[in-house]
């Protein structure tokens, strides 16, 4: 987390990249879910 407020100074832009973050993050879990669903 730090990293990314390094690299983006200002921070609408780490507000973008961390929302962008938690999406990806979503979409894991969203799949892990259908692939664990689909397993059962």
């Amino acid at each position: 987390m730090g990293k990314i407020l390094e690299e983006n100074g200002n921070y609408p832009k780490v507000k973008e990249k961390v929302e962008e973050f938690i999406g990806k993050i979503g979409k894991i879990e969203e799949g892990a879910k259908e692939a664990a669903g689909g397993a059962s």
